[in-house]
C-alpha cells in the first residue's frame, strides 16, 4: 500500500509531462482548426474543431487533477 504523498507525487510525475508535451505538440493543429472552423472530413460538416478542443480540455483537466492530488497530499499532516 502507497502513502498518499508517494500516490500523489508518482501520480503528478506521470500525468503532468505527459499532459504538458501533449498539449505543447497539439497547440498548433487546435488553433488552426478552431481558426478556420474546421469540418469533418468525409462528410464536410461543422464541428471537427469541437473535438479538437475536448482534448484540450481532458489534458488541463488531467493536469489540474494530478495538480490538486499532490497539494492534497502534501497539505495533510504526515503519517
Amino acid at each position: 500500500m502507497w502513502r498518499p504523498r508517494t500516490r500523489a507525487t508518482v501520480l503528478a510525475l506521470c500525468v503532468l509531462p505527459w499532459a504538458g508535451w501533449t498539449l505543447w505538440a497539439a497547440a498548433p493543429t487546435v488553433w488552426q482548426s478552431l481558426a478556420q472552423q474546421e469540418r469533418f472530413p468525409e462528410t464536410l460538416t461543422p464541428g471537427y474543431f469541437v473535438i479538437r478542443l475536448a482534448m484540450v480540455l481532458l489534458l488541463l483537466l488531467a493536469a489540474a487533477q494530478a495538480v490538486a492530488e499532490l497539494w492534497r497530499a502534501w497539505r495533510r499532516p504526515a503519517c
